[in-house]
């Protein structure tokens, strides 16, 4: 089992979309068991896989207590539309999450309750809130690779900057920092110099698609498969896959 955890301390970056897509193509891509694990206390992506109707069906309620009572999070988790792909929603309660891990006192709780999932899936993938403190460091003990959405300008590059910075003091870096360029709209002068400065980074442009996403609930992968915008999240899929096999070596 690998975990990789979508993680920006700035909001508004694309973290939800880019966690979905890349979820849903370790199931239907890579056949991959794969449970997404929706840790950010709005629930988008809950709400765009249809969370949320299980919860209304299943009386679903305070997620946080999987971390303060030790509960079985898999009595939270629910099958989703797409083959192989599972979901552990979130809900209002883990708005007071970053506080109750600095409660507990436990570095590795997240850790353990990861571990307690492993046998069941091969790949999960944690929609993060944008926030920097104690989910920040159980970030560090516990997953292989942290996918960083930046979108091209300054602000975003300087939080992805602060993010590096952030990590280097607080851990050894066991794990993997991947950057990727997302919402790009190639047409502007700002955009074209920030990938120019990083032109290893990988590039999800910026469409009106991924606003459809609302609609179709479900990936951008499944209902507009050819448009540049799947196209550069499959590439994206298989440099994560090709990472987190050179990790394991």
């Amino acid at each position: 089992m690998t975990v990789i955890a979508v993680y920006s301390s700035k909001g508004g970056v694309g973290k939800t979309t880019l966690a979905i897509s890349l979820a849903g193509l370790s199931a239907s891509q890579s056949c991959r068991r794969t449970l997404l694990w929706d840790l950010d206390p709005q629930g988008a992506t809950s709400f765009l896989l249809g969370g949320e109707k299980a919860e209304y069906q299943h009386g679903f309620h305070n997620i946080e207590t999987i971390f303060t009572q030790k509960l079985d999070p898999k009595n939270f988790i629910i099958p989703t539309e797409l083959p192989e792909l599972d979901l552990l929603p979130a809900d209002i309660s883990l708005r007071h999450l970053d506080a109750i891990l600095l409660k507990l006192d436990k570095r590795k709780r997240l850790k353990k309750i990861l571990h307690f999932l492993a046998k069941d899936y091969d790949r999960i993938i944690m929609d993060c809130p944008p926030i920097v403190g104690a989910l920040s460091d159980q970030l560090a003990e516990a997953v292989s690779l942290i996918v960083v959405p930046v979108p091209p300008d300054p602000l975003a590059y300087r939080s992805y900057q602060e993010i590096v910075s952030y990590f280097s003091e607080k851990s050894q870096m066991t794990f993997a920092l991947m950057p990727v360029f997302n919402m790009v709209d190639k047409r502007r002068i700002t955009h074209k110099q920030a990938m120019e400065r990083e032109k290893d980074w990988p590039v999800i442009p910026r469409t009106c698609l991924f606003e459809k996403m609302a609609q179709h609930r479900r990936p951008i992968t499944t209902y507009a498969p050819r448009s540049s915008a799947s196209l550069g999240l499959a590439d994206l899929w298989l440099t994560v896959e090709r990472r987190l096999m050179t990790l394991k070596l």
